[in-house]
């Protein structure tokens, strides 16, 4: 089974120079993610004009093919190529050759075929009211990789299942300790110690049986996270530590997924803003984690990824935590999600919420992405980059530092 994905930016980029050339064709350059012997995604990053029929000089990477029109899906002159045939009035599925389904990462997350129905229990009926059937179904199939599941993190994977969502990889290193328990979702006291991971879960399952959380209670950094994470359709980071920030936002770009970047804290006395959270939802296409910033240190960042351990990096000092400021932000973060799927968002937003005087206020932040960003130019690279990881993170935080 072969899947296309592929960007929003790109796909309309696409169509407009198949439009400019209506007798010609294009060839799309992929990146492969194996997820099974007998399943693989092909991760479109590029696209260059070419004659039809094809010529015979096609590049390797060059696997798919994009026709405008009255094209036949037959033939022996596609060389073994997929073919995805576009029309201007598209009536029923896809006319495709050699590809068994399609994403597009973009406004509405579109995706062919449907997922498969979850049950229509009451219990979401105002929720699929309020977002719509197509974006409360492709919200409750969609793959979620949760980095972080202490206070943000775990009120982040309990609202998630609330909304009926199913399928859950909770990745964090750490064990329960008694500071932890007072603004995460209510775990007992004979959990601490435990992995958080593994205590989260176990809650999860408990209260909401139709979901099926994956701990995974190692670094994002490792090795093993970076495989199961990137089968996942939405990346989560609700970390402290750069390294399992930047892994997040590497495996965005290489896969072609979307991230949340997720925080919140309050600062010590004297610090203005004293109590803030931020919300990120990056798009691949529109630029990356780097391109917005948001590591405090880049370097030891990209060492301690490239050795697949997470190291402890500066920070703001901080003087604690508050739930109530964990539930403004994750309501932040899920209205973003939410948006994209229903379409009303249609590019990367960063959101800040800060208190100053006692008043909340929502900053609209507009980083620029870099045409030199050394992390996009891999975008949709796929299972070809990650080996050479080590090899090539220097090069990231040396250029970006």
């Amino acid at each position: 089974m072969r899947r296309l994905i592929l960007t929003d930016p790109l796909l309309r980029a696409a169509l407009r120079a198949l439009r400019g050339a209506p007798e010609a064709a294009l060839a799309l350059s992929v990146g492969v993610c194996r997820l099974a012997p007998d399943r693989e995604d092909l991760l479109a990053r590029s696209f260059r004009q070419i004659p039809w029929p094809p010529p015979a000089d096609l590049r390797p990477e060059e696997a798919v093919l994009l026709r405008w029109g009255s094209a036949a899906l037959t033939g022996p002159e596609i060389q073994g190529r997929a073919l995805w045939i576009l029309d201007e009035n598209p009536a029923g599925p896809p006319r495709l050759h050699g590809l068994d389904g399609l994403a597009v990462i973009g406004p509405g997350m579109p995706v062919w075929p449907d997922p498969p129905s979850p049950e229509l229990s009451a219990r979401w009926i105002r929720t699929r009211g309020a977002l719509g059937e197509a974006a409360w179904r492709r919200l409750a199939a969609a793959r979620y990789g949760i980095i972080g599941c202490g206070r943000t993190g775990s009120l982040l994977a309990e609202a998630l299942a609330a909304a009926g969502a199913r399928a859950l990889i909770l990745v964090d290193p750490d064990r329960l300790e008694p500071g932890n328990l007072g603004e995460m979702i209510a775990l007992p006291e004979t959990a601490i110690g435990r992995p958080k991971v593994e205590a989260l879960a176990e809650a999860l399952r408990e209260r909401f049986p139709w979901v099926a959380p994956e701990p995974l209670a190692a670094s994002a950094a490792a090795r093993p996270a970076l495989h199961a994470l990137r089968t996942c359709d939405l990346l989560i980071t609700t970390v402290d530590r750069d390294a399992a920030r930047l892994a997040a936002g590497v495996l965005a770009a290489l896969y072609l997924k979307p991230l949340l970047d997720v925080g919140a804290g309050v600062g010590l006395p004297g610090v203005q803003p004293r109590v803030g959270a931020e919300a990120r939802l990056i798009l691949p296409g529109d630029g990356c984690l780097l391109c917005g910033g948001g590591l405090a240190e880049p370097r030891l960042a990209g060492e301690a990824l490239a050795r697949a351990r997470e190291v402890e990096t500066p920070s703001a000092p901080r003087a604690g935590s508050l739930r109530s400021l964990n539930m403004a932000v994750v309501g932040l973060a899920l209205r973003l999600w939410e948006e994209l799927l229903t379409g009303e968002l249609r590019e990367s937003r960063w959101l800040r919420l800060v208190w100053i005087g006692g008043t909340p206020a929502l900053q609209l932040m507009a980083p620029t992405p870099r045409p030199d960003c050394p992390l996009c130019a891999r975008r949709g690279a796929g299972d070809a980059a990650l080996p050479e990881l080590p090899a090539w993170l220097p090069t990231l935080y040396r250029r970006i530092a």
